[in-house]
């Protein structure tokens, strides 16, 4: 567990955005701190269970606990180390700047049965009042979109299309600040975007956001940039998902071998993609087969083996081994498939 030097705060700083923030570290009683309703990640999760007002702490322990992924990981975690590894962050009010599950789990921790002493205060960096939004949501993002504690893919889109919205960054701005790749930014937001405008309000049965897997896809695949082009394919796509045509967000990166072919795009309009990318196979089969892929990367690689790996075979027991494993494996398909080989 992470102890300050002294029992008193201890004089530090934080770097964001090149800004030297002076913090102090402190153990703070958990009782002080202030689980934040404002936190765009819970924010999230409070928009969609239809949470109105304002929550008390308790209300927002429970969510946490219950509602937000990876945090009974983290209980377990935390109980065995003792401690945390990283403090939380605090607003100079107490408010919690990051490091809202870390305190939920610490007040679940401290309200168990054997009443432990160990979770009564909570290692934390306090902020001084003059830190911005801009730069705590800047600090989130580095720990949780581009450092080692990720969120999930859709909880981290929510908050980067926070920082475009409600704080005015530009992707090239966000990008700058969080160490990613501006296209990356403007894919995520893009993704995120037709997902809450266009897919969660038409969704009957499901709150959608297990959709921005798909979405991302969509807007990821640089082999569907000419098809996106047009509004009206955005539109599209988004009927197919909200119709329930793929079955899970791989089904995407293959949306491009569809949507040349008119009859493949009316079979995945009626019917959905298994069937519309059957159609699309019979005229290239490895278009859905992964064995007749691997025939045809097999048959280019052998088609450009270079002079040293010939060398190499010819010397090599092993290497001409597995030659001879290929030789009768593709043997043994033809004959089953009552191939002659010529």
């Amino acid at each position: 567990m992470l102890k300050p030097p002294m029992s008193h705060a201890v004089p530090q700083t934080v770097t964001i955005e090149g800004q030297a923030i002076p913090v102090t570290y402190e153990l703070v009683s958990v009782d002080e701190v202030q689980l934040d309703p404002e936190n765009p990640r819970i924010k999230e999760q409070l928009k969609k269970l239809g949470i109105k007002g304002t929550p008390t702490q308790t209300d927002l322990r429970e969510l946490i606990l219950n509602k937000i992924s990876g945090v009974q990981g983290l209980i377990r975690r935390i109980r065995v180390n003792g401690g945390l590894q990283e403090p939380i962050y605090v607003r100079a009010d107490g408010r919690v700047a990051e490091g809202n599950c870390r305190t939920a789990v610490y007040r679940f921790l401290r309200d168990s049965k054997n009443k432990d002493k160990s979770w009564q205060t909570i290692p934390a960096l306090r902020l001084p009042p003059s830190v911005t939004e801009r730069q705590i949501a800047v600090l989130q993002g580095d720990l949780h979109v581009a450092g080692k504690i990720t969120w999930r893919a859709q909880e981290q889109a929510g908050h980067l299309h926070y920082m475009n919205t409600s704080l005015g960054m530009q992707p090239g701005e966000i990008a700058s600040a969080i160490a990613l790749a501006e296209v990356d930014v403007t894919r995520i937001l893009q993704a995120y975007g037709t997902m809450t405008n266009s897919i969660i309000p038409r969704m009957k049965n499901a709150n959608g956001l297990d959709k921005y897997s798909y979405v991302y896809e969509f807007y990821k695949n640089t082999k569907l940039k000419n098809f996106r082009a047009k509004p009206s394919n955005i539109k599209l796509f988004t009927d197919l998902v909200v119709g329930e045509k793929f079955k899970r967000g791989s089904d995407v990166r293959n949306l491009y071998k569809i949507v040349d072919s008119p009859k493949a795009l009316e079979a995945l309009k009626k019917d959905g993609f298994a069937t519309a990318i059957a159609l699309v196979g019979k005229s290239d089969p490895t278009a859905d087969s992964a064995i007749c892929r691997k025939m045809k990367s097999m048959t280019k690689a052998l088609a450009s083996v270079r002079k040293p790996d010939i060398e190499r075979i010819r010397s090599g027991s092993k290497e001409r081994t597995i030659l001879q494993e290929l030789f009768n494996a593709l043997k043994h398909v033809a004959d089953v498939a009552d191939v002659k080989l010529k």
